[in-house]
């Protein structure tokens, strides 16, 4: 339902950028490089890619001005960003980009491109929007413990688990070490399953 009403009413002026001019004039394979530079440059903060730079190399042969191809990246960055925050649907992708002023070719093309790189745009965004450390790696293993002078338990399976927790783009990682025996281990699972069924709550 939310994503029906999304492709009813979702307007382009809510960009809050120019629409693109001179669209047609581009070539598939020069849009796909601009899409690439769009992503590498939004989302990968490669900042040695500018509109002056592609207009030197892609477009040195096309009548575009840096201004266009400056409206062209914001705009198609827009698009890309409120695609990943409002989790749309390649549905709901393809009926906005119907309203857009790309040619069929050049939104079949936007289309299998955001299909190879959703993931990949969606964890870039994620992590400039996180401000705690999260988990970078998880280990574990079993243990058996053996009769003692103050545990009677015998043949006791418990395990050992191992948490890195931290930045990625740091050095700073901790690693957490501790035990849990089987019904730790259970009622973890059970409050994961909880988490899991909310999440897919609220992304529906």
């Amino acid at each position: 339902i939310m994503t029906q009403a999304v492709k009813r009413n979702f307007d382009l002026t809510t960009l809050n950028t120019k629409e693109p001019t001179n669209m047609s004039e581009i070539h598939p394979k020069a849009f796909l490089k601009i899409l690439e530079a769009v992503y590498n440059r939004i989302f990968k903060q490669n900042q040695d890619i500018t509109p002056n730079a592609l207009k030197e190399g892609i477009f040195n042969q096309l009548e575009i001005t840096v201004e266009e191809i400056t409206e062209f990246f914001k705009f198609s960055g827009k698009i890309m960003t409120q695609a990943v925050k409002k989790n749309w649907d390649l549905t709901t992708l393809e009926e906005v980009l119907t309203k857009t002023p790309f040619t069929e070719t050049q939104q079949e093309i936007f289309v299998h491109f955001w299909k190879q790189h959703k993931s990949d745009i969606f964890d870039e965004l994620f992590s400039k929007s996180k401000w705690n450390d999260s988990l970078l790696q998880f280990s574990w293993r079993l243990d058996v413990k053996a009769k003692s002078n103050n545990n009677e338990d015998i043949n006791e399976p418990t395990s050992i688990i191992e948490l890195t927790v931290g930045d990625s783009q740091k050095e700073n990682k901790e690693l957490i070490r501790f035990e849990m025996s089987k019904d730790q281990i259970s009622d973890i699972l059970n409050e994961i399953d909880t988490i899991e069924q909310r999440l897919s709550n609220l992304s529906n």
